[in-house]
């Protein structure tokens, strides 16, 4: 649920973007941009207590534009 209360449906098998952490939780964008039924695209907040609940797998990549890959 993001901090303004906007309601969520978080996929299963699905990856989502963290665009910013704080000590409390993070900030997560679904890549599918605003045309998903699920959350429209926004970005939306995970306190730090649910992430364990809500995730299995977590991957690190380098930013898109310092991997060389544009």
């Amino acid at each position: 649920m993001a901090k303004d209360n906007q309601k969520v449906t978080i996929k299963g098998a699905h990856a989502y973007v963290v665009v910013k952490a704080a000590p409390d939780g993070i900030w997560v964008k679904n890549p599918w941009g605003p045309a998903n039924s699920a959350d429209t695209g926004s970005v939306f907040w995970i306190p730090k207590e649910n992430i364990d609940d809500d995730f299995t797998d977590v991957s690190i990549s380098a930013p898109l534009t310092d991997s060389g890959c544009f």
